[in-house]
């Protein structure tokens, strides 16, 4: 059958055997303390830059798989932030370089930052951002977006981000 066409696009090749070696190795030899240190260095950044904001709750969330690393939890009552947790992903997603927030149960109140993958200086960045951010919403200066616009502009934000 394989002559025929089937399976063949599940046939494995060469470069994505090397790939797969590559990418063990790269983890095997890879500074996971220091990897980790770094991050929870940028969850504390972005838990004082969101502190004495009403209506705004911090914690830490481990992942859900099992993965050796939490995310930030924001969580927003609108009535005291001045918007609602959309509003203030949107924001975010608004800055140049996007800041790209886990929103996928922002209906919920609550958005994520994630600290994977920063580079030096980014987690500052963020800081900076979510604080200025913030302080829009309790100033009343965040507007509502609408809720499929705004998953759009997301993600839209994020394959901008990555071609960039």
């Amino acid at each position: 059958m394989q002559n025929l066409g089937i399976g063949r696009g599940m046939k494995v090749g060469k470069e994505s055997i090397f790939g797969t070696m590559a990418a063990l190795n790269a983890w095997k030899t890879r500074d996971h303390k220091g990897i980790r240190t770094r991050e929870t260095a940028a969850l504390a950044l972005w838990h004082k830059a969101a502190q004495g904001f009403d209506g705004i709750k911090t914690a830490l969330n481990p992942d859900v798989t099992g993965n050796p690393l939490e995310r930030l939890k924001l969580s927003v009552d609108p009535n005291k932030a001045g918007a609602s947790a959309r509003a203030i992903g949107h924001a975010l997603a608004q800055n140049t370089p996007p800041i790209i927030v886990r929103d996928h149960e922002v209906e919920l109140g609550y958005i994520q930052l994630d600290p994977c993958n920063l580079i030096d200086g980014q987690a500052k960045t963020v800081a900076k951002a979510l604080h200025k951010t913030l302080q829009n919403a309790a100033s009343g200066k965040l507007t509502e977006p609408d809720a499929t616009k705004a998953r759009n502009a997301s993600i839209q934000a994020y394959l901008d981000w990555n071609m960039a």
